[in-house]
């Protein structure tokens, strides 16, 4: 099973909703699910893709004001493309926009 957490940040981020999807997505990958994280790097700072763990991580440029919303085009144009490649999207954060890009990515493909 294909399964995508989108967040809007994820580790080495610390947080609680990044510490959450760490350890969840790392144990599913252990036990044999394809895991990928799709999050945000404002800073721009951190590997665009990278695996760490069993868990295939892809970062989003994106704008954050004062750490918040994460507005990504590119994360959004993304899940509208290739939402279909994944059996789950579970996303994280309401109050962001990656989840609200998970849902539309769903319902414009």
């Amino acid at each position: 099973m294909k399964i995508a957490f989108v967040t809007p940040r994820y580790s080495p981020y610390i947080g609680g909703v990044e510490t959450h999807i760490k350890e969840v997505s790392e144990r599913l990958a252990k036990i044999g699910f394809s895991i990928t994280v799709l999050s945000t790097d404002p800073l721009g700072i951190l590997p665009k893709e990278e695996k760490i763990n069993g868990v295939y991580v892809r970062r989003f440029k994106s704008w954050a004001s004062y750490e918040a919303y994460y507005f990504s085009r590119n994360l959004k144009e993304y899940l509208v493309r290739n939402s279909r490649d994944y059996d789950l999207i579970h996303a994280h954060s309401y109050h962001a926009f990656p989840a609200l890009y998970a849902r539309g990515g769903v319902l414009l493909k």
